[in-house]
């Protein structure tokens, strides 16, 4: 049997409680490509082997190693390596204007917006290290949060500098 790889982010069944992810294969390429439960291409199961139960954990994105099942009916799960991202940083000033800073990584951007952020995970310090530091999918982690609790200083003290307060100017 040959195996197969591709990206899957894996869901807990309201039926069993198990963990499990659908497929499809791809029209033109042949290959095999992680969907939602709900895509209208024609899918199949992913279920995890023996092995991997307990160890996979659900809503993260994994690098999996399938093989067919017999029945044909879906795949199983037989290796999975989760998928770390390397972030970048971006900061962005406009004087009075736009002061935020700006974490990509993979398809993810978290935003620290002490103008105009909307909610405490937005324009807050503390909310935004909270997110990043919930997040498992980073690859250089610690660094991305040194680098980022320096650029945010240097950015609330510009604010000040040119006389601009925040959504809440007590945390300022």
């Amino acid at each position: 049997m040959k195996l197969e790889k591709t990206h899957l982010k894996l869901i807990e069944s309201t039926h069993h409680g198990e963990l499990r992810g659908f497929v499809s294969r791809h029209s033109k390429t042949g290959r095999l490509l992680g969907v939602r439960e709900r895509s209208h291409f024609g899918k199949k199961v992913c279920v995890l082997s023996d092995h991997l139960k307990g160890k996979v954990k659900p809503n993260t994105l994994y690098e999996v190693s399938v093989k067919p099942m017999r029945s044909g009916a879906g795949y199983v799960i037989v290796a999975a390596e989760p998928i770390l991202f390397s972030a970048q940083l971006d900061v962005i000033v406009v004087p009075k204007t736009i002061y935020r800073i700006v974490v990509r990584f993979g398809m993810k951007a978290i935003f620290f917006d002490p103008l105009c952020g909307r909610t405490p995970s937005s324009n807050s310090l503390e909310g935004v290290l909270y997110v990043l530091e919930q997040r498992e999918d980073l690859a250089n982690k610690e660094e991305i949060l040194r680098t980022f609790v320096e650029e945010a200083g240097k950015l609330l003290d510009q604010m000040s500098r040119d006389g601009v307060q925040g959504r809440d100017s007590k945390e300022y």
